[in-house]
């Protein structure tokens, strides 16, 4: 979907991020069975939160949802979104997940999402999230004004 680096080559992209909370590391094909069921858990809120116009992820197989992260593998691996996976501090469970893409609005270079399963919702962890992405970012990503989306 997205075809230029936001990143340059010299960029040492993030690996992983971990907090008191969770742990924060690229999404990969691997994670395509618990993150269909974060996804599917959560249909709703991210029907509601992401793409109101959709019926997505209405009806989603779990070979679509495959076919997804690869995409998204494929776009981290040329540098051209980012997408982390949220998993507890065992990596045992998909709580969530964030995103950096490029923006579309003049003034900022990506924008940045983030979602958590609803199970999780009530347990303060998408407010740890919010604050978590906005310092993270600030201290070793290369954006002067990043767009955050939904943190409000």
């Amino acid at each position: 979907m997205y075809n230029n680096p936001i990143v340059s080559s010299q960029f040492k992209v993030p690996a992983i991020k971990r907090t008191p909370r969770c742990i924060l590391r690229p999404l990969t094909m691997r994670d395509a069975t618990r993150d269909f069921d974060a996804v599917m858990s959560s249909a709703e809120y991210l029907r509601e939160h992401f793409n109101p116009d959709s019926s997505w992820p209405e009806g989603l197989t779990i070979e679509q949802n495959l076919i997804d992260l690869g995409w998204h593998e494929y776009e981290f691996q040329n540098r051209t979104s980012f997408t982390y996976t949220v998993v507890d501090l065992l990596d045992e469970t998909t709580v969530g997940c964030c995103y950096i893409y490029p923006s579309t609005l003049d003034g900022h270079e990506v924008s940045i999402s983030h979602w958590v399963r609803d199970s999780e919702r009530a347990t303060g962890l998408n407010e740890h999230l919010k604050q978590t992405l906005k310092t993270w970012v600030a201290e070793e990503w290369p954006f002067s004004n990043p767009l955050y989306i939904n943190f409000d």
